[in-house]
């Protein structure tokens, strides 16, 4: 299919006649040049094309690599959602890879449907863009506004459960594990999907202790323990599961990276000797402010894990909120252990 383009701008002209096919060459198009803003995204408008096939609906928001647009594609006549990486050499190489996952995941578990699927990538004005499905909201904001049984916990954390064993299987660490990273299927609510995998890593080639939002940030992570691998992604579940049990309270709330030890010092206790040896960025506990809190006897939180009205719960979050990874329950009990 190819429209007229004799509206279009003569650099648009020229940049048409790269596509064997023009679907869709906007309307009224406010960014013909591939403008961006102070932070090298993408700026998109209402009803300007992408590639002369999307036009773009809406705008969904954007995350630190990128932002993304919900758009329909004028070739298949569906609603899809582009991600947009920022224009950035650093950002360009973490797309690389990101694609690299996400076509290990098409390739090796395509009819894995908890997990998203890239149905396309391209190259737009410099931009690396992938498209996905349409999704009806994500956790956090389904949060937010209903609440959660705790039925309906335990099989969101079964569910959540099997993806990271999908993942676990792949050697893929999803590395940004949390509530806005999950996506409520349809309406129903009944299935989820793990989405975003801009942070993501082979388990091997791990180089990197700059991951995962802070309230969800496993231990070693902020430590620099010597191995890093999927208890990482089952710490993050771990803590969603304990917010999704009390309406929307955080496990760890910290305010940046010692206050976020501060918090796990208060309910778990001080790590032990052993694990702290195995770390890089103990110097921290040497500082007299957090010596002080080894004072601290674990506290109320942890007693609260008992008191959820379902011991497979309060015993789940129990054997994976642990500071020490290698004590920490595995992905596998973890689902025998709520299956039981």
């Amino acid at each position: 299919m190819n429209c007229d383009i004799t509206s279009l701008t003569p650099e648009e002209q020229e940049e048409a006649k790269m596509y064997k096919s023009i679907y869709f060459t906007g309307i009224n198009n406010k960014n013909k040049l591939g403008d961006k803003d102070d932070k090298n995204r993408y700026l998109s408008y209402k009803g300007d094309h992408i590639g002369f096939r999307f036009e773009i609906l809406s705008n969904f928001g954007h995350g630190a690599f990128s932002n993304v647009v919900k758009v329909l594609d004028h070739k298949n006549k569906e609603e899809r959602v582009i991600k947009i990486i920022r224009d950035e050499v650093r950002f360009h190489k973490q797309a690389k890879i990101e694609l690299n996952i996400l076509t290990k995941i098409n390739e090796e578990i395509p009819n894995i449907d908890s997990i998203i699927h890239c149905l396309k990538s391209f190259e737009f004005r410099n931009h690396k863009c992938f498209v996905f499905d349409v999704y009806y909201m994500n956790l956090y904001e389904y949060m937010k506004t209903n609440y959660i049984k705790l039925s309906l916990v335990k099989n969101y954390t079964l569910q959540l459960l099997q993806t990271l064993k999908y993942l676990e299987e792949l050697k893929i660490i999803h590395a940004d594990f949390k509530p806005e990273n999950i996506m409520i299927k349809d309406e129903t609510a009944e299935k989820l999907v793990l989405i975003d995998f801009g942070s993501s890593f082979i388990e091997e080639d791990h180089n990197n202790y700059y991951i995962q939002s802070r309230w969800y940030r496993a231990p070693e992570i902020i430590l620099g323990h010597n191995k890093i691998d999927c208890k990482i992604d089952l710490w993050s579940l771990g803590c969603m599961v304990f917010e999704m049990s009390y309406r929307n309270i955080p496990l760890f709330n910290g305010k940046d990276s010692m206050h976020q030890l501060f918090k796990m010092i208060e309910i778990i206790g001080v790590p032990s000797p052993d694990f702290l040896k195995q770390c890089k960025y103990t110097s921290c506990f040497e500082n007299e402010e957090l010596y002080k809190w080894k004072k601290f006897k674990p506290s109320k939180t942890i007693k609260s894990f008992n008191l959820i009205n379902d011991d497979k719960i309060g015993e789940f979050l129990k054997q994976v909120i642990r500071w020490d990874p290698n004590y920490r329950i595995d992905i596998e009990n973890s689902i025998c252990l709520l299956l039981d």
